[in-house]
Protein backbone atom coordinates (compact mmCIF):
# COMPACT_ATOMS: atom_id res chain seq x y z
CA UNK A 1 0.00 0.00 0.00
CA UNK A 2 1.45 3.51 -0.93
CA UNK A 3 1.69 5.64 2.14
CA UNK A 4 0.33 9.27 1.82
CA UNK A 5 2.86 11.99 0.96
CA UNK A 6 4.52 13.70 4.10
CA UNK A 7 2.56 16.73 4.89
CA UNK A 8 5.72 18.82 6.92
CA UNK A 9 9.44 18.49 7.05
CA UNK A 10 9.62 16.52 9.76
CA UNK A 11 7.43 13.83 8.58
CA UNK A 12 9.26 13.98 5.09
CA UNK A 13 12.94 12.91 6.92
CA UNK A 14 11.11 10.29 8.82
CA UNK A 15 9.30 8.49 5.69
CA UNK A 16 12.59 9.50 3.40
CA UNK A 17 14.48 7.38 6.16
CA UNK A 18 12.20 4.53 5.80
CA UNK A 19 12.25 4.76 1.68
CA UNK A 20 15.79 4.59 1.80
CA UNK A 21 16.01 1.51 4.63
CA UNK A 22 14.07 -0.43 2.12
CA UNK A 23 14.92 -1.63 -1.46
CA UNK A 24 14.79 -4.66 -3.97
CA UNK A 25 17.60 -6.70 -5.06
CA UNK A 26 17.61 -5.37 -8.69
CA UNK A 27 18.14 -1.96 -7.54
CA UNK A 28 21.37 -2.54 -4.78
CA UNK A 29 22.25 -5.04 -7.80
CA UNK A 30 22.03 -2.06 -10.32
CA UNK A 31 23.43 0.88 -7.86
CA UNK A 32 26.07 -1.30 -7.43
CA UNK A 33 26.84 -1.84 -11.34
CA UNK A 34 26.73 1.71 -11.15
CA UNK A 35 29.06 2.43 -8.47
CA UNK A 36 31.32 0.32 -10.33
CA UNK A 37 31.45 2.13 -13.32
CA UNK A 38 31.47 5.56 -12.03
CA UNK A 39 34.84 4.23 -9.90
CA UNK A 40 36.21 2.87 -13.55
CA UNK A 41 35.18 6.23 -15.31
CA UNK A 42 36.62 8.70 -12.33
CA UNK A 43 39.75 6.49 -12.08
CA UNK A 44 40.10 6.73 -15.87
CA UNK A 45 40.02 10.28 -16.21
CA UNK A 46 42.10 11.31 -13.03
CA UNK A 47 44.72 8.47 -14.29
CA UNK A 48 45.23 10.52 -17.94
CA UNK A 49 45.17 13.56 -16.19
CA UNK A 50 46.89 13.40 -13.00
CA UNK A 51 48.85 10.54 -12.24
CA UNK A 52 52.99 10.85 -12.92
CA UNK A 53 54.33 7.99 -10.62
CA UNK A 54 53.19 5.45 -9.47
CA UNK A 55 53.02 6.51 -5.68
CA UNK A 56 50.08 8.57 -6.70
CA UNK A 57 47.82 5.28 -8.17
CA UNK A 58 46.36 4.75 -4.75
CA UNK A 59 45.34 8.05 -4.17
CA UNK A 60 43.18 8.58 -7.50
CA UNK A 61 42.14 5.02 -6.57
CA UNK A 62 40.84 6.08 -3.23
CA UNK A 63 39.46 9.37 -4.22
CA UNK A 64 37.72 7.84 -7.81
CA UNK A 65 36.25 5.52 -4.81
CA UNK A 66 34.74 8.64 -2.91
CA UNK A 67 33.76 10.30 -5.75
CA UNK A 68 31.38 7.05 -7.34
CA UNK A 69 30.34 6.23 -3.09
CA UNK A 70 29.52 10.19 -3.09
CA UNK A 71 27.38 9.57 -5.98
CA UNK A 72 25.22 6.53 -5.65
CA UNK A 73 24.96 8.47 -1.43
CA UNK A 74 23.22 11.53 -2.62
CA UNK A 75 20.97 9.42 -5.18
CA UNK A 76 20.02 6.65 -3.23
CA UNK A 77 19.12 9.06 0.38
CA UNK A 78 18.13 12.36 -1.86
CA UNK A 79 16.97 12.07 -4.98
CA UNK A 80 15.33 8.25 -4.38
CA UNK A 81 12.98 9.43 -1.46
CA UNK A 82 11.71 12.57 -2.83
CA UNK A 83 10.56 10.63 -6.50
CA UNK A 84 9.12 8.01 -4.04
CA UNK A 85 6.98 10.12 -2.01
CA UNK A 86 5.95 12.75 -4.65
CA UNK A 87 6.69 11.66 -7.89
CA UNK A 88 6.24 7.55 -8.40
CA UNK A 89 2.45 6.76 -9.13
CA UNK A 90 1.34 10.14 -8.18
CA UNK A 91 0.29 13.36 -10.36
CA UNK A 92 2.87 15.76 -11.26
CA UNK A 93 2.36 19.25 -10.76
CA UNK A 94 4.46 22.15 -11.48
CA UNK A 95 4.86 23.22 -7.70
CA UNK A 96 6.32 19.39 -7.67
CA UNK A 97 8.72 19.72 -10.77
CA UNK A 98 10.00 23.29 -8.90
CA UNK A 99 11.05 21.55 -5.58
CA UNK A 100 12.33 18.42 -7.60
CA UNK A 101 14.93 20.81 -9.48
CA UNK A 102 15.71 22.72 -6.12
CA UNK A 103 16.63 19.54 -4.58
CA UNK A 104 18.49 18.36 -7.13
CA UNK A 105 20.53 21.35 -7.24
CA UNK A 106 20.80 21.47 -3.30
CA UNK A 107 21.95 18.15 -3.28
CA UNK A 108 24.86 19.23 -6.16
CA UNK A 109 25.99 22.38 -4.13
CA UNK A 110 26.50 19.85 -1.28
CA UNK A 111 28.13 17.11 -3.36
CA UNK A 112 30.01 20.06 -4.83
CA UNK A 113 31.27 21.54 -1.63
CA UNK A 114 32.23 17.90 -0.37
CA UNK A 115 34.36 17.04 -3.43
CA UNK A 116 36.03 20.49 -2.62
CA UNK A 117 37.06 19.70 1.13
CA UNK A 118 38.24 16.38 0.15
CA UNK A 119 40.60 17.83 -2.47
CA UNK A 120 41.87 20.33 0.37
CA UNK A 121 42.76 17.81 2.10
CA UNK A 122 46.76 17.55 2.33
CA UNK A 123 46.89 13.92 1.04
CA UNK A 124 44.09 14.65 -2.13
CA UNK A 125 46.11 18.30 -3.18
CA UNK A 126 47.43 17.06 -6.00
CA UNK A 127 43.79 16.55 -7.21
CA UNK A 128 43.21 20.01 -7.85
CA UNK A 129 41.70 20.12 -11.18
CA UNK A 130 41.45 23.97 -11.36
CA UNK A 131 45.26 24.03 -11.86
CA UNK A 132 46.42 21.96 -14.62
CA UNK A 133 49.45 21.81 -16.21
CA UNK A 134 49.45 20.23 -20.03
CA UNK A 135 52.56 19.96 -21.96
CA UNK A 136 53.48 20.11 -25.50
CA UNK A 137 56.64 20.34 -27.98
CA UNK A 138 56.72 23.96 -27.01
CA UNK A 139 56.70 23.64 -23.26
CA UNK A 140 54.88 23.52 -20.73
CA UNK A 141 51.69 25.77 -19.28
CA UNK A 142 49.11 26.28 -17.16
CA UNK A 143 45.07 26.76 -17.31
CA UNK A 144 43.89 28.29 -14.36
CA UNK A 145 40.37 27.75 -13.44
CA UNK A 146 38.63 30.60 -12.19
CA UNK A 147 37.14 28.88 -9.01
CA UNK A 148 34.12 30.82 -9.11
CA UNK A 149 33.74 29.40 -12.73
CA UNK A 150 34.24 25.99 -12.21
CA UNK A 151 31.63 26.21 -9.20
CA UNK A 152 28.76 27.05 -11.45
CA UNK A 153 30.06 24.75 -13.99
CA UNK A 154 30.73 21.73 -11.48
CA UNK A 155 26.98 22.79 -9.70
CA UNK A 156 24.97 22.29 -13.05
CA UNK A 157 27.09 19.41 -14.31
CA UNK A 158 26.49 17.30 -11.12
CA UNK A 159 22.58 18.75 -10.69
CA UNK A 160 22.34 17.71 -14.49
CA UNK A 161 24.14 14.31 -13.22
CA UNK A 162 21.50 13.94 -10.45
CA UNK A 163 18.62 14.64 -13.27
CA UNK A 164 19.41 11.49 -15.11
CA UNK A 165 19.70 9.20 -12.75
CA UNK A 166 16.10 10.43 -11.55
CA UNK A 167 14.83 10.15 -15.28
CA UNK A 168 16.47 6.59 -15.51
CA UNK A 169 14.84 5.86 -12.23
CA UNK A 170 11.11 7.08 -12.99
CA UNK A 171 11.52 4.93 -16.50
CA UNK A 172 12.38 1.52 -14.64
CA UNK A 173 9.46 2.21 -12.51
CA UNK A 174 7.71 3.02 -15.84
CA UNK A 175 8.25 -0.17 -16.68
CA UNK A 176 8.10 -1.95 -14.21
CA UNK A 177 5.01 -0.77 -13.54
CA UNK A 178 3.72 -1.93 -17.48
CA UNK A 179 4.96 -5.60 -16.71
CA UNK A 180 2.71 -5.33 -13.16
CA UNK A 181 0.23 -4.63 -14.91
CA UNK A 182 0.48 -6.85 -17.88
CA UNK A 183 1.16 -9.68 -15.21
CA UNK A 184 -2.35 -8.80 -13.57
CA UNK A 185 -3.93 -8.65 -17.06
CA UNK A 186 -2.64 -12.11 -17.54
CA UNK A 187 -4.02 -13.66 -14.11
CA UNK A 188 -7.03 -12.19 -14.73
CA UNK A 189 -7.36 -14.02 -18.00
CA UNK A 190 -6.16 -17.10 -16.28
CA UNK A 191 -8.67 -16.61 -13.38
CA UNK A 192 -11.83 -16.43 -15.77
CA UNK A 193 -10.48 -19.24 -17.76
CA UNK A 194 -9.91 -21.40 -14.31
CA UNK A 195 -14.11 -20.34 -13.68
CA UNK A 196 -15.11 -21.51 -16.87
CA UNK A 197 -14.07 -25.34 -15.55
CA UNK A 198 -16.11 -25.03 -12.46
CA UNK A 199 -19.43 -26.21 -13.68
CA UNK A 200 -18.25 -28.42 -16.60
CA UNK A 201 -16.46 -30.45 -13.09
CA UNK A 202 -19.88 -29.91 -11.31
CA UNK A 203 -21.86 -31.40 -13.44
CA UNK A 204 -20.18 -34.36 -14.37
CA UNK A 205 -19.41 -35.34 -10.94
CA UNK A 206 -23.03 -34.71 -9.23
CA UNK A 207 -23.97 -37.17 -12.34
CA UNK A 208 -21.80 -40.08 -10.80
CA UNK A 209 -22.87 -38.81 -7.37
CA UNK A 210 -26.68 -39.27 -9.03
CA UNK A 211 -25.59 -42.71 -10.26
CA UNK A 212 -24.58 -44.20 -6.99
CA UNK A 213 -27.43 -43.30 -4.58
CA UNK A 214 -29.54 -46.38 -6.63
CA UNK A 215 -26.91 -48.53 -6.48
CA UNK A 216 -25.52 -48.39 -3.35
CA UNK A 217 -26.59 -45.46 -0.58
CA UNK A 218 -23.21 -45.70 1.47
CA UNK A 219 -20.62 -45.51 -1.08
CA UNK A 220 -23.03 -42.32 -2.08
CA UNK A 221 -22.88 -41.19 1.10
CA UNK A 222 -18.70 -41.84 1.26
CA UNK A 223 -18.76 -40.31 -1.97
CA UNK A 224 -20.88 -37.46 -1.13
CA UNK A 225 -18.49 -36.61 2.15
CA UNK A 226 -15.43 -36.95 -0.26
CA UNK A 227 -16.93 -34.43 -2.44
CA UNK A 228 -17.27 -32.06 0.45
CA UNK A 229 -14.20 -32.64 0.89
CA UNK A 230 -12.91 -31.91 -2.70
CA UNK A 231 -14.84 -28.72 -2.63
CA UNK A 232 -13.32 -26.85 0.34
CA UNK A 233 -10.14 -27.81 -1.40
CA UNK A 234 -11.34 -26.95 -5.26
CA UNK A 235 -12.34 -23.76 -3.73
CA UNK A 236 -9.27 -22.85 -1.74
CA UNK A 237 -7.14 -23.49 -4.64
CA UNK A 238 -10.16 -21.60 -7.01
CA UNK A 239 -8.99 -18.53 -5.48
CA UNK A 240 -5.56 -18.34 -7.16
CA UNK A 241 -4.26 -18.65 -10.86
CA UNK A 242 -1.46 -21.15 -10.28
CA UNK A 243 -0.91 -24.06 -7.88
CA UNK A 244 1.88 -26.09 -7.10
CA UNK A 245 1.96 -29.81 -8.36
CA UNK A 246 1.38 -31.59 -5.22
CA UNK A 247 -1.78 -29.30 -4.66
CA UNK A 248 -2.90 -29.91 -7.88
CA UNK A 249 -2.28 -33.65 -7.10
CA UNK A 250 -4.03 -33.50 -3.69
CA UNK A 251 -7.03 -31.76 -5.16
CA UNK A 252 -6.98 -34.71 -7.67
CA UNK A 253 -7.19 -37.61 -5.65
CA UNK A 254 -10.03 -36.85 -4.47
CA UNK A 255 -11.36 -36.63 -7.86
CA UNK A 256 -10.26 -39.89 -8.43
CA UNK A 257 -11.37 -41.18 -5.29
CA UNK A 258 -15.10 -40.28 -6.38
CA UNK A 259 -14.75 -42.21 -10.00
CA UNK A 260 -13.23 -44.97 -8.43
CA UNK A 261 -16.12 -45.33 -6.25
CA UNK A 262 -18.39 -45.16 -9.08
CA UNK A 263 -16.85 -46.71 -11.98
CA UNK A 264 -14.86 -49.50 -9.37
CA UNK A 265 -12.76 -52.42 -11.32
CA UNK A 266 -13.48 -50.67 -14.60
CA UNK A 267 -10.86 -47.49 -13.41
CA UNK A 268 -7.23 -48.28 -12.29
CA UNK A 269 -5.24 -45.49 -11.72
CA UNK A 270 -0.99 -45.29 -11.93
CA UNK A 271 1.00 -43.02 -10.54
CA UNK A 272 4.42 -42.01 -11.06
CA UNK A 273 4.88 -38.48 -9.71
CA UNK A 274 8.61 -37.36 -8.85
CA UNK A 275 8.13 -35.56 -5.53
CA UNK A 276 11.32 -33.23 -6.49
CA UNK A 277 8.72 -31.85 -8.49
CA UNK A 278 5.80 -31.45 -5.89
CA UNK A 279 6.29 -27.45 -5.96
CA UNK A 280 6.51 -26.57 -9.93
CA UNK A 281 3.59 -24.68 -10.45
CA UNK A 282 1.14 -24.91 -13.15
CA UNK A 283 -2.27 -23.45 -13.87
CA UNK A 284 -4.69 -24.11 -11.18
CA UNK A 285 -7.10 -26.89 -11.87
CA UNK A 286 -4.57 -28.42 -15.36
CA UNK A 287 -4.46 -31.58 -13.25
CA UNK A 288 -8.16 -32.23 -12.39
CA UNK A 289 -8.83 -31.39 -15.54
CA UNK A 290 -6.97 -33.33 -17.76
CA UNK A 291 -8.38 -36.64 -14.68
CA UNK A 292 -11.83 -35.78 -15.68
CA UNK A 293 -11.58 -35.28 -19.41
CA UNK A 294 -9.83 -39.16 -19.20
CA UNK A 295 -12.17 -39.89 -17.25
CA UNK A 296 -15.20 -38.67 -19.24
CA UNK A 297 -14.08 -39.36 -22.84
CA UNK A 298 -11.49 -42.81 -21.76
CA UNK A 299 -13.58 -44.74 -18.99
CA UNK A 300 -16.90 -43.74 -18.51
CA UNK A 301 -18.02 -44.46 -21.93
CA UNK A 302 -16.45 -48.42 -22.02
CA UNK A 303 -17.86 -51.29 -20.63
CA UNK A 304 -14.34 -52.99 -20.25
CA UNK A 305 -11.73 -52.28 -17.81
CA UNK A 306 -9.52 -49.36 -19.03
CA UNK A 307 -6.72 -47.33 -17.07
CA UNK A 308 -5.23 -43.83 -16.19
CA UNK A 309 -1.51 -43.20 -16.30
CA UNK A 310 0.14 -40.26 -14.33
CA UNK A 311 3.34 -38.95 -14.44
CA UNK A 312 5.27 -36.15 -13.59
CA UNK A 313 9.41 -36.67 -14.47
CA UNK A 314 12.13 -34.18 -15.16
CA UNK A 315 13.15 -34.04 -18.77
CA UNK A 316 16.44 -32.00 -18.47
CA UNK A 317 18.19 -28.77 -16.62
CA UNK A 318 15.72 -26.36 -17.65
CA UNK A 319 11.83 -28.29 -18.05
CA UNK A 320 10.04 -30.83 -16.59
CA UNK A 321 6.81 -32.76 -17.93
CA UNK A 322 3.81 -34.01 -16.81
CA UNK A 323 2.26 -37.01 -18.60
CA UNK A 324 -2.02 -38.18 -18.36
CA UNK A 325 -2.38 -41.18 -20.55
CA UNK A 326 -5.71 -42.99 -20.38
CA UNK A 327 -7.26 -46.01 -22.29
CA UNK A 328 -9.41 -45.45 -25.23
CA UNK A 329 -11.94 -47.83 -26.81
CA UNK A 330 -11.85 -46.66 -30.51
CA UNK A 331 -16.01 -47.32 -30.47
CA UNK A 332 -16.29 -44.93 -28.26
CA UNK A 333 -19.60 -42.76 -29.14
CA UNK A 334 -18.84 -40.01 -27.01
CA UNK A 335 -18.17 -36.45 -28.09
CA UNK A 336 -15.55 -33.70 -27.00
CA UNK A 337 -15.35 -30.73 -27.78
CA UNK A 338 -11.87 -30.54 -26.68
CA UNK A 339 -12.96 -27.18 -24.87
CA UNK A 340 -11.04 -27.95 -21.14
CA UNK A 341 -7.74 -29.15 -23.38
CA UNK A 342 -7.81 -25.83 -25.67
CA UNK A 343 -8.68 -24.37 -22.31
CA UNK A 344 -5.39 -25.71 -20.55
CA UNK A 345 -3.24 -24.66 -23.73
CA UNK A 346 -4.20 -20.84 -23.08
CA UNK A 347 -3.38 -20.43 -19.63
CA UNK A 348 -0.10 -21.98 -20.00
CA UNK A 349 0.70 -19.60 -22.94
CA UNK A 350 -0.46 -16.84 -20.61
CA UNK A 351 1.65 -17.73 -17.82
CA UNK A 352 4.34 -18.88 -19.07
CA UNK A 353 4.91 -16.83 -21.89
CA UNK A 354 4.36 -19.04 -24.67
CA UNK A 355 7.65 -21.29 -23.26
CA UNK A 356 5.32 -24.07 -22.07
CA UNK A 357 4.91 -27.14 -24.44
CA UNK A 358 1.19 -28.47 -24.78
CA UNK A 359 0.37 -31.26 -26.87
CA UNK A 360 -1.63 -34.42 -27.26
CA UNK A 361 -1.68 -37.63 -29.38
CA UNK A 362 -4.97 -39.92 -30.26
CA UNK A 363 -4.70 -43.92 -31.20
CA UNK A 364 -6.83 -46.62 -31.47
CA UNK A 365 -5.97 -47.87 -28.02
CA UNK A 366 -5.04 -44.82 -25.96
CA UNK A 367 -5.61 -40.54 -25.30
CA UNK A 368 -1.87 -38.99 -24.35
CA UNK A 369 -1.35 -35.60 -23.20
CA UNK A 370 1.78 -34.31 -22.72
CA UNK A 371 2.93 -31.07 -21.15
CA UNK A 372 6.13 -30.01 -20.90
CA UNK A 373 7.09 -26.94 -18.50
CA UNK A 374 9.79 -24.63 -17.50
CA UNK A 375 11.18 -24.88 -13.96
CA UNK A 376 9.44 -22.38 -12.09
Amino acid sequence: MQESPPSNFSDYIKQALTVSLSCSKAYKITSLSLFILIFIISWSLLQTLIITSTEEIPMVMLRSFIDAASFIFFCHFGVRPFLKLFIVNRSISLKKVMHYLGLLFTLAIISLQLSLVITEMEYFNKLDITQIQFANEEGAFNINTDKRFFFVVGTLEQAFNFFMWGLFYLAWHMYQAKKQMQKQMQLAQIQQLTNQLSPHFLFNTFNSIRALIYEDQDKAADTLTQLSELFRTHLQAHLRAESSLLEEWQVSQRYISIEQTRLEERLTVKVDIDEALYQQKLPTLTLLTLLENATKHGISPNAEPGFINISAVKKDDEFWQLNVVNSLDANSSAASTKTGLKNIKTRLELMFNNQANFSYQKSATQFSVTLVLPYA
